[in-house]
């Protein structure tokens, strides 16, 4: 019969193949140039460009980064859910897009989305058009960050697709 100090190595040693490289589930990527369509199933992205965001721009609290962060706009324009609503399709664009980007710096730093907005409210040109298909997406990286690659996370990739777009922001 095991003692429980050798049950306690058998579920260690476990625990560490189960750390080896070999056992940790594969992410498939799948790069994407500016521009380019990504699909997502009933939705697709392409990301236009980005911009660090400069001292004269619209008075909201999104744009201004907290003490040794700069704020990044990263520019995407989206397409698709046309069965649903347009509130609907409003509000699952804005929850897709601050929950499935990620701004990835050169030494691989991520940072969520604070903010995303129809691209209208960031100009602060116009009132946004009742179906904004134009967006931007607010990132906070530190303010000594660079060379930024934006990681898109599909929300349901099943096996014929990939789970990572990824768009190097150059």
């Amino acid at each position: 019969m095991p003692t429980p100090v050798f049950g306690n190595l058998r579920i260690a040693a476990l625990v560490l193949l189960c750390i080896a490289p070999g056992c940790a589930p594969q992410v498939r990527s799948t790069s994407f140039p500016l521009r380019q369509e990504i699909p997502f199933g009933p939705i697709a992205v392409s990301v236009d460009g980005w911009e660090e965001v400069g001292e004269a721009h619209a008075p909201l609290s999104s744009l201004r980064a907290p003490e040794g962060a700069k704020a990044i706009a990263v520019f995407v324009v989206w397409s698709g859910l046309d069965p649903y609503t347009e509130p609907d399709r409003q509000k699952f664009a804005e929850e897709f897009l601050s929950d499935s980007l990620k701004l990835v710096d050169s030494s691989g730093l991520d940072f969520k989305a604070v903010a995303a907005m129809p691209r209208e409210i960031y100009h602060f040109s116009s009132r946004p058009a009742s179906a904004p298909r134009d967006w931007v997406v607010i990132f906070h990286p530190s303010s000594g960050s660079g060379g930024y690659t934006l990681r898109l996370s599909h929300p349901d990739p099943g096996e014929d697709s990939f789970d990572v777009a990824i768009v190097p922001l150059g």
